[in-house]
């Protein structure tokens, strides 16, 4: 995850198919934690501590963490609409 992180650091220089291309990757990853911690935490194997933090920091945003997610997909959306209007251009 840490290289494609990397990579997203010259997500401005990227051609329209691989602004798309990146935003499909990060995709998969979200997808993968997020079954990753749900299978953590029906197994009652989350670790409290983190959840209590996560939480907090959220709060301090003034967040919860379903606002965050549909913060995070928002985004994403308009990135992949902006890409998209870039390739016709």
């Amino acid at each position: 995850h840490q290289a494609l992180i990397s990579l997203g650091s010259n997500y401005r220089q990227f051609d329209p198919r691989g602004k798309e291309a990146y935003l499909d990757q990060i995709a998969l990853v979200q997808e993968r934690w997020k079954i990753f911690m749900t299978r953590f935490q029906l197994m009652g194997e989350l670790n409290p501590d983190f959840l209590e933090e996560s939480q907090r920091y959220l709060m301090q945003v003034g967040m919860t963490i379903e606002q965050f997610n549909s913060l995070i997909q928002d985004v994403h959306q308009r990135m992949r609409e902006d890409a998209q209007k870039e390739a016709l251009r």
